[in-house]
C-alpha cells in the first residue's frame, strides 16, 4: 500500500448507505483515506428549506423537514450552506470530493465554483438517480451543469 502521506484524502456527500458501501469498497481498492460524515455534520441546520426562497417549481412535496434537508437546495439555500464553517471544514483537506444521491448537495459547492484550483481538490458527481432530484424545473440548477 501507499504510505499515509501519499493516501488520497476522498470526500463522500450521500445521503444512500447503498453508494456509502460501494464507495469503501472502492475506496478499499485504490487505498483511499475515506471519510463520509453524516449530512447533519458538514450541512449547517440553520440553512432548512424552512428559512431560504422556494423552489421555482415548488420542488417535490416534502414528507418531512428531513426530506427537505436532503434534496431541497434552492440557490439561496446552497449559499447559506457554503458559508457554512461546517462545509468548509469538510472541504479543506480533501484531494477529492464525490457527491452521490442526490447530485443536489453538491449544489452550494457548482454554485460558487469550488474547487477554484485544482490544488484545492476535485469534485466528482456520481450520477445515481435523476441529476435534478427534488430540483425539477430549478433553471438556475440547470445552468451549473451546462458549459461555460
Amino acid at each position: 500500500g501507499q504510505s499515509a502521506t501519499a493516501r488520497p484524502k476522498v470526500l463522500l456527500i450521500t445521503a444512500h448507505s447503498g453508494v456509502r458501501a460501494n464507495m469503501r469498497w472502492v475506496a478499499a481498492k485504490l487505498d483511499w483515506r475515506l471519510r463520509s460524515p453524516s449530512l447533519d455534520r458538514i450541512f449547517d441546520k440553520s440553512c432548512s428549506s424552512k428559512s431560504t426562497k422556494p423552489l421555482p417549481s415548488g420542488g417535490l412535496p416534502l414528507d418531512s423537514e428531513r426530506a427537505g434537508f436532503i434534496s431541497r437546495i434552492s440557490s439561496s439555500r446552497a449559499d447559506c450552506l457554503w458559508r457554512s464553517e461546517k462545509l468548509q471544514a469538510a472541504l479543506s483537506d480533501a484531494a477529492l470530493v464525490v457527491v452521490a444521491g442526490p447530485t443536489a448537495l453538491a449544489r452550494p459547492m457548482l454554485q460558487h465554483d469550488w474547487p477554484a484550483q485544482p490544488s484545492q481538490g476535485r469534485l466528482l458527481l456520481w450520477l445515481c438517480n435523476r441529476f435534478d432530484y427534488g430540483l425539477e424545473g430549478d433553471a438556475e440548477y440547470y445552468k451549473l451543469f451546462s458549459a461555460p
